[in-house]
């Protein structure tokens, strides 16, 4: 993935979300959603997993476009498109 003309490499679990976010930008993602669509399997600290998962994203998109995932307390993550 290029960032800002800059490649950065994600991870399998990060791509993933990174193309859901895409897929469907602009629209509430619930928590649990991603982690049955990415993960697949139960976990007790998956919410944990989830959160480590989209916060390394973020720090890897940088700051510009990682503050486009916007995290919906109790309810799951958004990635608001450019104008």
């Amino acid at each position: 993935v290029r960032v800002d003309g800059r490649r950065v490499h994600l991870t399998s679990k990060e791509m993933g979300l990174l193309a859901l976010f895409l897929h469907r930008p602009n629209w509430l993602h619930p928590y649990a959603r991603l982690w049955e669509t990415l993960w697949g399997y139960e976990s007790e600290s998956w919410e944990y997993v989830l959160a480590v998962t989209v916060s390394a994203l973020r720090r890897k998109l940088g700051k510009d476009w990682g503050a486009r995932i916007m995290a919906h307390t109790g309810k799951g993550y958004e990635f608001v498109s450019p104008p």
